[in-house]
């Protein structure tokens, strides 16, 4: 799978793809659950970037579902804030809020620290939708 991040790195969506695909198949095949949530969860990345949020969904679910099986706290955290992305992209902070706030609390716990970062950018993103704009002044 991680050639098929690097080709997706190097701007090869389409052998992205497939190579991602073809890594999740043969995770499935050999029954590596930790295999097939990172090949999903990279499948939905893609699905994002190209605005394919009902997909992402769906694979991040699963993902998360095979994750939280596992007990890894990591990807859990890893997978909820795309998961909370593909909401927001879709209109619906009030998902989006709860899943990203979860990935925040066990990324902090130390299990996945490197993303504390973007759920800055992700909760900049939530607070502007909550605003009531006709309560604002700007002057």
């Amino acid at each position: 799978m991680k050639l098929g991040e690097i080709t997706w790195a190097r701007g090869n969506a389409s052998d992205a793809h497939t190579l991602i695909e073809e890594s999740l198949a043969l995770s499935r095949e050999v029954g590596d659950k930790v295999g097939i949530a990172d090949a999903l969860c990279s499948l939905a990345d893609m699905s994002i970037h190209f605005g394919e949020y009902t997909r992402a969904r769906s694979l991040l679910e699963e993902g998360l579902a095979l994750f939280k099986e596992l007990g890894d706290k990591r990807g859990i955290a890893y997978t909820l804030l795309p998961l909370a992305l593909a909401f927001f992209l879709q209109g619906d902070s009030r998902a989006a809020r709860p899943l990203a706030e979860e990935s925040l609390t066990i990324s902090r716990q130390g299990f996945a620290p490197v993303v504390i970062p973007v759920h800055l950018k992700i909760d900049v993103c939530l607070a502007c939708t909550s605003i009531d704009m006709d309560e604002v002044s700007f002057f």
